[in-house]
């Protein structure tokens, strides 16, 4: 072999060992995000506040159930598909639960955050359900003209809607992410149950993140409701 063809062979050794290190520290890095099912949170020992959520069900419900979550998230659309209808029939509508809403887009989700804040202003139109439920049905699908044609099915205004967009609605979305992580929690959806108290804060007594079945959110959240922890 010719001094010019190991050079080669040498440099290209090295340029895919180069490649598979930048690689295992990217997914080191991202470890949490990207198997947010993996890691266990501590269940806060202070009441957490739900100033700024987007609230479903009745405001005198002695249980809430906090959701943060990611509209580029499969785990969170399979929640909101499989898991979220089942406890609005039972808990929501009933009066017995209020659900918070916040936001966390993930850094590994390119148009989440902007889907996030489209979300947000179309609350300030009194669709925020209605948009949150369009932006759910495809996770896959959220580039920028997507969003739009989401936000025209939901019902919301599109002069108002580009408006809000240019507007400050960004710090709103990340004021969620802050509280998101404030609170340790490791990627989306991650779900707090608790007890409410005086002054719009709940007293937590179990977290659940990522993908789990029913069965585990009702048990939590009869638990709650009987008091238990």
């Amino acid at each position: 072999m010719s001094n010019i063809a190991k050079t080669t062979t040498t440099r290209d050794a090295i340029a895919t060992a180069l490649m598979v290190v930048t690689c295992a520290v990217i997914v080191y890095a991202n470890w949490n995000l990207i198997f947010p099912v993996k890691r266990v949170t501590a269940i806060p020992q202070q009441p957490v506040s739900i100033e700024g959520a987007s609230l479903k069900g009745s405001s005198a419900a002695r249980v809430v159930l906090i959701e943060w979550s990611d509209y580029e998230c499969p785990y969170c659309a399979k929640a909101e598909r499989d898991i979220l209808p089942s406890l609005d029939e039972q808990y929501f509508k009933t009066g017995k639960v209020q659900l918070a809403f916040y936001h966390h887009p993930l850094s590994i989700h390119p148009r989440a955050e902007r889907a996030a804040e489209a979300a947000v202003c179309a609350g300030r139109q009194n669709k925020f359900w209605e948009m949150q439920g369009a932006l759910f049905k495809d996770p896959t699908r959220l580039e920028p003209t997507d969003v739009i044609v989401r936000a025209r099915d939901a019902g919301v205004n599109d002069q108002e809607l580009a408006a809000c967009l240019a507007g400050d609605v960004s710090e709103e979305v990340r004021s969620h992410v802050k509280r998101a992580e404030a609170l340790g929690l490791p990627g989306t959806p991650s779900f707090l149950i608790g007890r409410r108290q005086p002054g719009g804060t709940v007293k937590v007594n179990a977290v659940i993140t990522g993908s789990k079945p029913l069965k585990e959110f009702v048990t939590k959240i009869e638990s709650a409701l009987t008091g238990g922890q």
